[in-house]
């Protein structure tokens, strides 16, 4: 079930409010973050969403993306929250999700169909070390981590519809027979995983990753593509991304304005459930 084209509407623009609302936050506080990953493409080949997404995702480096965690109930009224490992028991992911709590949506991508609230998606930066056979080694960690925190989890967190080679659709095949049904401690597995995430500081490092996105390490690059950050427009507003976003962008999909056949131009299954709008 994909988005129709009335409600990608409604979700792009309660995705821009919460975009703006971040933005605010971060300036006044001195945080760094940069657009990234689709939101990046988006901003670069499309001045805005691109036209079939209906995400958004920001990355800061782990030292930023904590203090938003700390400043930013202070700054959200009742309308907005965000939800991380670290005030909800029930989050099934590394990163943080900042809410818009009047609107709810409910997500097709997976086998356990899952109630949430519109939500932009905010991703810690970490590093990786500069020696060859160290960063082999916490790289073989990490994707062996984070694959347990996907079986743990088989039916909340692997995207059952989206498009894979051949290998690794027998991989989840496997997978669900092995471990769709089992209950295991899911939690667990991701704050081990954050542990590991943790291991090496960006600031400290020249190489940086955005290991928890879906895509593996092609969100791996040097620290100086990143930046002290520029401006980039994104619907006519402007916010921030990395300085060398071209670079960022081949790295990850290669020849990055050609756009992906009509087939592949899908979102993430999201069908609006009700909308509440709350007067603030």
């Amino acid at each position: 079930m994909n988005v129709n084209n009335s409600s990608l509407g409604i979700l792009q623009e309660k995705e821009l409010e919460l975009l703006e609302l971040f933005h605010h936050i971060c300036i006044s506080n001195n945080l760094r973050y940069y657009l990234i990953g689709g939101t990046l493409l988006g901003a670069v080949r499309h001045k805005g969403f691109i036209p079939w997404d209906d995400d958004v995702d920001v990355a800061m480096p782990r030292k930023d993306y904590e203090k938003f965690l700390k400043v930013s109930d202070k700054e959200l009224n009742s309308q907005f929250g965000i939800i991380s490992i670290y005030n909800n028991n029930k989050c099934r992911q590394n990163l943080t999700k900042l809410c818009n709590f009047s609107l709810a949506v409910i997500d097709h991508s997976t086998v356990k169909k899952q109630k949430q609230y519109v939500w932009i998606d905010i991703i810690p930066l970490d590093g990786l070390p500069d020696n060859k056979i160290a960063k082999c080694i916490h790289m073989t960690r990490l994707f062996y981590s984070r694959m347990w925190t996907q079986l743990t989890q088989f039916n909340y967190a692997v995207d059952i519809k989206r498009k894979r080679k051949f290998p690794m659709n027998i991989a989840i095949v496997i997978g669900k027979i092995l471990f769709g049904n089992r209950k295991m401690n899911y939690r667990k597995a991701l704050l081990k995983f954050e542990k590991l995430l943790k291991q090496y500081s960006f600031d400290d490092c020249n190489i940086v990753t955005n290991y928890v996105a879906s895509i593996g390490f092609r969100e791996t690059f040097p620290k100086a593509w990143l930046g002290k950050g520029k401006k980039i427009l994104f619907e006519g507003k402007q916010f921030v991304g990395p300085e060398c976003e071209k670079s960022v962008l081949q790295n990850i999909y290669g020849n990055y304005m050609e756009l992906p056949p009509i087939e592949e131009r899908i979102g993430h299954n999201l069908e609006i459930i009700y909308e509440d709008i709350i007067n603030v």
